[in-house]
């Protein structure tokens, strides 16, 4: 089982190497946001459902299953 997933909180996700370097592919913009501290304690999904997140469900199942694969 994964240590991470779509309930993973974004700060734990970022303070992860490999969980990082996973957000900074799918979702770029995340990192840089100026609203990461705002987001950073909220469970990754609830951030992707966000309309300024522009994600297709596709693209957010591609970022869980790119998480799920860190092992």
């Amino acid at each position: 089982m994964s240590k991470f997933s779509e309930n993973s909180k974004v700060r734990e996700l970022l303070d992860d190497p490999d969980a990082k370097k996973v957000l900074e592919e799918y979702i770029p913009a995340l990192a840089k946001s100026s609203q990461i501290e705002v987001v950073s304690g909220m469970a990754l999904k609830k951030v992707l459902n966000f309309p300024q997140a522009q994600m297709t469900p596709e693209k957010k199942q591609e970022v869980y299953d790119a998480l799920a694969a860190l092992g």
